[in-house]
C-alpha cells in the first residue's frame, strides 16, 4: 500500500532552505523600496548596500542574481534622484552586467520592463556625465526593448536626439 504525501511534507522545515547557499533578504528589498518611495534616497541607498553585501557571491543561483540586479537597478535610481551620477552609471552597468551575453541571470527572472528601465538609468546617467555616445547606446537599447514589447519608444526617441545634439558641438 503506497501512502499519500502530503504538499507540507516536500517543503523543507521552517527556517531552512532547499538552497544550499543564502540569498538576498527580500524584505531588505522591500525596506530599501519603501524608503525610496517615501523619497529618503540616502536611507534606501544604504540599505540596498546593505542587501547587495549579505547576498550570496554565487551568481548561478538565479533568484539572487535577479535580486542583486534588482538591488543595483534601483540604487542607480536613487543615486539619480541625488544626482550622483557616476555612481548611478556603475550600478545601472553591475546590474546590466548580470544579463550580458556572458553573464548569468536569466532574462525570464526579470519582470517585464527591468532591463529597459536599467538602460533608461544608465542613459541618463551618462548623458549627465557629458559621455553622449555611451548615453545613446543605452537609449538605444531600452527603445529596441520597448519595440519589441510593443511600447511607446518617444521618450527614448528624446533622449536620442538629446545625445545626438549634445555629440555634434
Amino acid at each position: 500500500k503506497v501512502g499519500r504525501q502530503t504538499v507540507s511534507s516536500k517543503l523543507p522545515p521552517l527556517g531552512t532552505s532547499r538552497v544550499s547557499q543564502p540569498t538576498m533578504s527580500i524584505s531588505s528589498l522591500a525596506i530599501a523600496d519603501s524608503l525610496y518611495v517615501d523619497e529618503d534616497y540616502r536611507a534606501a541607498i544604504s540599505k540596498y548596500t546593505a542587501a547587495l553585501s549579505s547576498a550570496s557571491s554565487d551568481d548561478r543561483i538565479p533568484d539572487d542574481s535577479a535580486d542583486k540586479f534588482r538591488a543595483h537597478s534601483h540604487r542607480a535610481a536613487a543615486n539619480l534622484k541625488l544626482e550622483q551620477w557616476s555612481n548611478a552609471l556603475a550600478d545601472a552597468e553591475a546590474a546590466l552586467e548580470l544579463i550580458s551575453l556572458d553573464g548569468t541571470i536569466a532574462i525570464t527572472a526579470l519582470r517585464t520592463g527591468e532591463e529597459e528601465l536599467c538602460n533608461l538609468r544608465a542613459g541618463i546617467a551618462a548623458y549627465h556625465l557629458d559621455q553622449p555616445d555611451l548615453a545613446a547606446g543605452f537609449f538605444d537599447q531600452a527603445g529596441r526593448l520597448a519595440s519589441e514589447r510593443g511600447r511607446d519608444c518617444g521618450v527614448y526617441t528624446a533622449w536620442l536626439k538629446k545625445c545626438n545634439a549634445a555629440a555634434s558641438k
